[in-house]
C-alpha cells in the first residue's frame, strides 16, 4: 500500500512541476512578445492561448487514476436540454402565428419580398418542427436500442434544414427573376402589412437574444435561423415598401436579396455540419493538447505509435497506440491506459477514447 501511495504522490509532483514549467513559459511569451512586430505578436498570442489550455487540462487531471469514476449527471447538461426543448417550442409556436399573418400580409400586399417571408415563414415552421422533434427524440433515448445515444440526431437535423431552405429559397428566385422579365409586378404595401412584418421582426430579435447566449448545436442552428429571419425581413419590408412608393422593381429585386442571403448562409452551415457527421478533423490546438495530456500521463509511455481523433458527432473519438516496454505486467499496462483515458474524456470535446497497447513502434 505504501508503495501505492508514493507513486501516486511522484505522479502528482511531477504534474505540479509541469504546471510550474507551463507557468514559466506563459510568463516568458508575456515578457518577450511586447519587443516583437504585429505578426509575431499574433503567433505568441495563439501560444499562450495553447498554454493557458495546457494548464487547465494538467490542473484537472491531477487526482485521477485508473479506478472507474462514478458516472456522475452533469446538472449543466440536462439545464441545457431544457433549454433547448423550451427554446424550440417557443421558436414553433412564434413560427406559427407567423405563417399565418405573413400569408395574410402576403394576400393583401401582392409583394414578392413579403412572399419571400411567407416562404422562409413556412420553412421555419419545418426546421423549427424538425428541430423540436430531434430534441424529443434524443431526450427520450431508449439505452437499450441507442447504446451510444443519438446526438448527433441534431446535427443531422442542421443538414436536413438547410437542404429543405436552399431548394426553397432558389424556387423563389426564379419566380422573382421572371416577374422582372415578365414586367408582372403589382403590388400595394399598406400600413397592416408594414404592422405584420414589423411584429415579426420584434419577435424574433428577441427571441435571437436568448438562443445567442446557449451554445449547443440546437441553439446554434435556431440562432442561424433567426439571424437570417432578421435581416431578411428588414431588407424584404424595404423592397415592398420602396417598390410601392418609388421603384416597383425593388420588390422582386429584394426577394431575390432575401432568399439569396438565405441560401448563402445555410450553405456555409451545411459546409460546416457534414465533417461533424462524416469524420471530419479536429482543430490544431485541440490536436496539442490531447498529445500534451498523452506525454505528460504517465513516464512508462515511451513514445505515441499512433494518433487518430475525428468527429463522431459535435464531439470527437481518440485513437491512441502508446507504446511501453514489453516487459511490464498487463496490470500496469492496463491502469496506465485506463486513467490516460479517463483524462483524455475529461476534455470537453471529446466523447470516446480507445488505447491500444504496444510494444515497438511499428506505425499501425
Amino acid at each position: 500500500m505504501g508503495s501505492n501511495k508514493d507513486g501516486v504522490n511522484d505522479i502528482r509532483k511531477r504534474k505540479v512541476c509541469n504546471i510550474e514549467k507551463v507557468n514559466n513559459q506563459i510568463k516568458y511569451i508575456n515578457n518577450d512578445k511586447k519587443k516583437k512586430s504585429t505578426n509575431v505578436m499574433e503567433y505568441y498570442e495563439k501560444q499562450q492561448e495553447i498554454l493557458q489550455s495546457f494548464k487547465k487540462d494538467l490542473t484537472d487531471s491531477i487526482g485521477v487514476t485508473h479506478e472507474k469514476e462514478k458516472k456522475v449527471v452533469d446538472p449543466d447538461e440536462i439545464a441545457k436540454q431544457k433549454f433547448d426543448n423550451l427554446i424550440s417550442k417557443i421558436s414553433l409556436s412564434i413560427n406559427i402565428t407567423r405563417l399565418f399573418l405573413n400569408l395574410t400580409a402576403s394576400i393583401i400586399s401582392g409583394s414578392y419580398s413579403v412572399i419571400s417571408t411567407l416562404v422562409d415563414s413556412s420553412l421555419d415552421l419545418t426546421t423549427g418542427g424538425i428541430i423540436y422533434f430531434a430534441n424529443e427524440a434524443i431526450t427520450n433515448t431508449s439505452s437499450w436500442f441507442y447504446p451510444r445515444g443519438r446526438q448527433r440526431l441534431e446535427i443531422l437535423s442542421g443538414i436536413i434544414c438547410a437542404v429543405i431552405m436552399g431548394i426553397a429559397n432558389c424556387m423563389m428566385i426564379l419566380n422573382s427573376i421572371q416577374a422582372i422579365i415578365t414586367n408582372s409586378i403589382d403590388i400595394n404595401v399598406d400600413k397592416v402589412t408594414v404592422g405584420i412584418m414589423l411584429f415579426g421582426i420584434i419577435s424574433k430579435f428577441l427571441l435571437w437574444i436568448v438562443c445567442k447566449s446557449n451554445v449547443t448545436p440546437t441553439s446554434k442552428v435556431l440562432t442561424l435561423d433567426l439571424q437570417n429571419d432578421l435581416l431578411t425581413s428588414i431588407v424584404a419590408l424595404c423592397g415592398a415598401y420602396l417598390g410601392t412608393n418609388y421603384w416597383s422593381y425593388a420588390d422582386p429585386l429584394g426577394a431575390i436579396i432575401v432568399c439569396s442571403w438565405i441560401v448563402s448562409s445555410w450553405y456555409s452551415a451545411l459546409n460546416e455540419q457534414i465533417p461533424l457527421l462524416v469524420g471530419g478533423q479536429i482543430e490544431q490546438h485541440q490536436y496539442s493538447r490531447i498529445i500534451n495530456i498523452c506525454i505528460n500521463h504517465d513516464e512508462r509511455i515511451k513514445c505515441l505509435d499512433h494518433l487518430m481523433v475525428y468527429h463522431i458527432g459535435s464531439k470527437v473519438q481518440v485513437e491512441i497506440h502508446a507504446v511501453m516496454d514489453e516487459n511490464l505486467p498487463l496490470k500496469v499496462t492496463h491502469d496506465i491506459t485506463e486513467g490516460l483515458t479517463h483524462k483524455l474524456k475529461k476534455l470537453d470535446f471529446v466523447e470516446r477514447v480507445f488505447i491500444h497497447c504496444d510494444y515497438r513502434v511499428d506505425g499501425d
